[in-house]
C-alpha cells in the first residue's frame, strides 16, 4: 500500500529518477567547462610565455647590436691613438710638436757649434742607439771632443784625456775637428779590443769617452761611418729646416709670453672684484659665527612647525577616516564613493547601473561593500541587518541562491546561512578559477576601487595565520569556515554568527544537494543520521537537521496536503540549482 509519502511524490510531480539524471548532466557540463577553461588557460599562458620570450631575444639582440657598436667605436678609438702614438712616439701630440720643434732648432745651434752638418748629427745619434748608446750621449762625446780641441788650439795645453789619447798612439794630424778626434780615439778602443777587451775599457775611459759610448766606439772607424753613413737616409733636417724650426719655436715662445701676459692683466682686472669677494665671504662667516645660536634656534622652530603640521595632518586624516567609516555604516558605501553618488556623473552611473540590472535579470557582479572594518556593533551593522554578511550585491547570483529582495543594493536574505551560503558559493567560484590565495580573492571580492584593499587581506592573512600569497584549499570546509568568519568579522566590524550558522552556510552545494534529497524522503521536522560515505559500516557519520516547514491548509486527504505543501517547497532552489549546474 502506498505510504502517504509516496503519495506526496506522485502529487507534486517529483521524478527522482529526472532529478538525478539532470544532476548527473549538469556535473558532465561542468567538467567539460572546467576542462575548456583550463585549456583556455593553458593557451593564454603559452602564448604569455611566448612572447615574454620573444621580447627577452629581441631585448638580449638589441643589447649585443649596441654592444657590439660600442665596442668597434672603442676598436676605431683604439686603432687611431695607436696610430698617433705611432707618429708622435708615445707623446701627447702637443708634447710631440713641441718636443720636435725644440729638436729641430737645437740641431741649428748644435751644427753650427760642432762644426758637422745636422744630417751627421742625425745620423750618429741614430746609428749610436742602435749600439745600446743613446742620441743625448752621442752629443755629448762630440761636444767633449770639440772642447778638448778648442783648450788645445787655445794655448791651455791638452786635457787629462788627450794626454791619455798620445800615450796609447794617438797622432797629431787625428786631430782636424771633433769628429775625427771621436774616430781616433775609436780607433785605439777598437785595436786594444781585440786582445784585452778590460784593458780597451779602461783605456776609453782614460781618454774621456763615456761608458754608455764604449758598445759604439769600439766598432772601429770604419764600422762608425758606415753604421752613421746608412742613417743619412733618416735624416731628414737639414740646417734650412733647423733655422725655420728655431724661428717657429720662438714664434711658439711669443704666443705663451703674450697669452701669459694677458692671463696676468685678466687677473690684475679682477683683483678688486675678487677682493671684494673675500670681504664678503669673511663678512658672512663672521655673522654665522656672532648668530649661530639665531640660526639653531630658527632650525629648533622650523622643526617644530612641521611637526605640528604633521600631526594635525594626521588628526585631519584620522577625522575623515572616522566619518568615512560612519558613512560605510550606514550606506555601506566609502565616503567618496557616497559623495560621487550625488554628482551628475554619479547620478548618470547609477541610473546607468539600474537599467543593466534591468535589462539583464539582476546579473551585476558581486562585490563586497567595506573595505575596513567600521566599528558599527553587529546588530547594527547592513550586513547582518540583510542577512548578508558577506555584503554581496543583489543581482542573478544572489537570486539564484535564495536572496528574498535588496536594500537598494545589496541582497536580503531569510536567513543568516543562506547569506552565508551565498558568500561560501562565491568564493568557491573564485577558487575553481584558480583565485585561491587572500590577496587574490580579495583583489576580485573587494576591488580598491572603493575598498582598502590591503589593509583587508592583512587583517584577514593575520586571522587566518597564513601569509596573503599562500593558496588556500577553497574545497576544504574548514578552510572556508575560518575564511568566511574572517571575512564577516572585517566586514561588519564583529561577528555574531555561531559556530553551527557558519558550518550551516559554508556547506558546499553538493552537501546542500544531498541534504535536500535527504529531505524528500524524511517526514517534516525529522531528523536522521546519515553515513557521509554511503552509510556503510564503521564510516563517520553527521546529523542532518531538516528544518521546520509549515503549511496552513484545510485539507485532510494526502492530496491535498500535498497541493498545499508544493508552494512552500519550491521556495527552496535545491532541484533548480542540480537542474542547471550553478554554484
Amino acid at each position: 500500500m502506498p505510504s502517504v509519502i509516496d503519495q506526496f511524490l506522485v502529487t507534486l510531480g517529483i521524478d527522482g529518477t529526472q532529478y538525478r539524471r539532470g544532476m548527473d548532466e549538469s556535473i558532465r557540463q561542468r567538467q567539460r567547462l572546467d576542462t575548456v577553461t583550463t585549456r583556455g588557460n593553458s593557451e593564454r599562458e603559452r602564448q604569455e610565455r611566448n612572447g615574454a620570450n620573444e621580447q627577452r631575444r629581441r631585448q638580449t639582440q638589441q643589447e649585443a647590436r649596441i654592444k657590439a657598436t660600442v665596442e668597434g667605436y672603442k676598436k676605431i678609438r683604439n686603432e687611431l691613438l695607436s696610430i698617433a702614438a705611432l707618429f708622435t712616439a708615445g707623446m701627447g701630440i702637443k708634447d710631440f710638436i713641441f718636443n720636435q720643434v725644440n729638436n729641430a732648432a737645437g740641431l741649428g745651434y748644435l751644427s753650427a757649434n760642432l762644426k758637422m752638418t745636422t744630417k751627421e748629427i742625425i745620423a750618429y745619434q741614430r746609428a749610436s742607439e742602435r749600439a745600446g748608446g743613446s742620441a743625448e750621449g752621442i752629443v755629448a762625446q762630440l761636444r767633449e771632443s770639440g772642447d778638448a780641441l778648442a783648450q788645445l788650439k787655445s794655448g791651455l795645453g791638452p786635457n787629462e784625456g788627450m794626454q791619455n789619447f798620445f800615450r796609447w798612439g794617438g797622432k797629431p794630424d787625428e786631430l782636424k775637428d771633433g769628429n775625427s778626434y771621436l774616430l781616433a780615439r775609436s780607433r785605439i778602443v777598437h785595436d786594444m779590443f781585440k786582445t784585452d777587451p778590460a784593458q780597451a775599457a779602461l783605456i776609453a775611459k782614460q781618454m774621456g769617452l763615456a761608458e754608455e759610448q764604449f758598445d759604439f766606439l769600439k766598432q772601429g772607424p770604419e764600422a762608425i761611418q758606415a753604421l752613421t753613413q746608412a742613417q743619412m737616409k733618416n735624416a731628414v733636417i737639414t740646417e734650412k729646416d733647423a733655422a725655420a724650426a728655431l724661428q717657429l719655436r720662438n714664434r711658439m715662445l711669443d704666443m705663451r709670453d703674450a697669452m701669459q701676459a694677458t692671463a696676468l692683466r685678466i687677473l690684475l682686472q679682477l683683483q678688486p672684484v675678487i677682493e671684494r669677494l673675500f670681504v664678503k665671504l669673511e663678512e658672512g662667516a663672521a655673522w654665522l659665527v656672532a648668530h649661530k645660536e639665531d640660526i639653531g634656534q630658527w632650525v629648533d622652530n622650523a622643526v617644530t612647525f612641521f611637526g605640528k603640521a604633521i600631526s594635525v595632518a594626521e588628526r585631519l586624516a584620522n577625522a575623515i577616516g572616522n566619518i568615512s567609516d560612519k558613512v560605510k555604516s550606514l550606506t555601506g558605501q566609502n565616503l567618496a564613493t557616497t559623495l560621487f553618488n550625488f554628482t551628475p556623473a554619479g547620478i548618470l552611473k547609477n541610473i546607468g547601473s539600474a537599467a543593466i540590472d534591468l535589462f539583464s535579470g539582476g546579473s551585476k557582479p558581486a562585490a563586497s561593500a567595506a573595505g575596513k572594518a567600521s566599528g558599527t556593533p553587529a546588530t547594527g551593522a547592513r550586513g547582518i541587518r540583510n542577512n548578508n554578511p558577506g555584503n554581496i550585491e543583489y543581482g542573478s547570483f544572489t537570486k539564484a541562491r535564495g536572496a528574498t529582495g535588496s536594500d537598494g543594493r545589496f541582497a536580503r536574505f531569510g536567513t543568516p546561512e543562506a547569506g552565508i551560503g551565498a558568500m561560501s558559493d562565491l568564493l568557491r567560484s573564485y577558487g575553481a578559477k584558480g583565485i585561491n590565495t587572500v590577496d587574490s580573492i580579495l583583489n576580485r571580492y573587494a576591488p580598491g576601487n572603493e575598498n582598502n584593499t590591503a589593509a583587508y587581506s592583512a587583517a584577514v592573512s593575520k586571522k587566518l595565520g597564513v601569509k596573503g600569497s599562500d593558496k588556500l584549499d577553497l574545497n576544504d570546509a574548514s578552510v572556508m569556515k575560518r575564511l568566511v568568519s574572517a571575512m564577516i568579522q572585517h566586514e561588519n566590524g564583529s561577528n555574531p554568527y555561531s559556530d553551527a550558522a557558519l558550518t550551516a552556510g559554508t556547506m558546499s552545494a553538493a552537501q546542500r544537494r544531498s541534504n535536500a534529497m535527504a529531505a524528500g524522503s524524511l517526514p517534516t521536522g525529522a531528523s536522521a543520521a546519515m553515513a557521509t560515505a554511503g552509510g556503510q559500516a564503521g564510516m563517520s557519520k553527521t546529523e542532518v537537521k531538516i528544518d521546520k516547514i509549515e503549511v496552513h491548509t484545510q485539507a485532510t486527504d494526502a492530496a491535498g496536503v500535498a497541493v498545499a505543501m508544493r508552494p512552500a517547497i519550491e521556495k527552496y532552489t535545491f532541484v533548480n540549482q542540480a537542474n542547471t549546474g550553478t554554484n
